[in-house]
């Protein structure tokens, strides 16, 4: 009886503790907070979806369409006015390689201002830095002056081609991607450079093998 009495006021304690209790009221809104922001997030995607299967050419602003129809899908995909899949491709070369330039180049940058020590390397780091100010579209008729020129010498990569938007957005992106990247080599030890060229590895060696294994995450955001 005495042991059960005992386990009846240790439950009864733990239940009476306010510490105790603070705690999973504080732990309940966490998680009641994170559940509502999800909710309010997911609700623009889901009235894209009802959109789409609901068979009409406008955005829905009820919770449910009226009724369901692939006919939106099926206008975008077997229609002879739509290349809907060429659109697709064409965004997938344009955006993969972009990114793919984008992340190379940039870590190229970093790796050189980051380890390097050269002339002019602080002032054009703050001339990157203060590149970044000015909204982009100001350099559009500078963009579209170097892309008529590089029309005229090298017109398959011009006007009218994916790998003139490859080139506007691998460039525009590369001062802030380049000083995020540098952020994140900073951290990585200088002793392990050290360590590399002491036994003979050249500064391509260190780049592959050794520096970027250990920044893969700011290259994934990057990316």
């Amino acid at each position: 009886m005495s042991t059960q009495h005992t386990a009846t006021s240790a439950v009864e304690g733990f239940r009476r503790n306010p510490v105790r209790k603070a705690k999973r009221a504080a732990v309940f809104g966490r998680h009641a907070t994170v559940i509502v922001l999800i909710v309010i997030m997911l609700l623009p995607v889901w009235f894209i979806l009802i959109s789409a299967l609901s068979g009409s050419d406008a955005i829905l602003s009820t919770m449910t369409p009226p009724q369901w129809s692939l006919r939106n899908f099926s206008l975008l995909f077997n229609s002879a006015d739509v290349y809907f899949t060429d659109w697709v491709v064409n965004s997938l070369k344009v955006g993969l390689t972009s990114s793919a330039l984008n992340v190379l180049i940039g870590a190229f940058g970093a790796y050189a201002f980051s380890r390097l020590r050269f002339k002019g390397r602080r002032a054009t780091l703050m001339s990157l830095l203060m590149v970044q100010v000015f909204p982009s579209f100001l350099a559009l008729s500078a963009v579209y002056a170097i892309v008529q020129q590089i029309t005229k010498y090298a017109p398959t990569i011009g006007f009218g081609t994916p790998w003139a938007l490859v080139l506007i957005y691998s460039g525009g992106a590369l001062g802030i991607n380049a000083w995020l990247i540098k952020g994140f080599f900073d951290t990585v030890p200088k002793e392990l450079d050290e360590s590399a060229k002491v036994d003979g590895a050249s500064h391509t060696t260190v780049f592959f093998s050794i520096i970027l294994p250990l920044v893969t995450p700011i290259l994934v955001v990057v990316g």
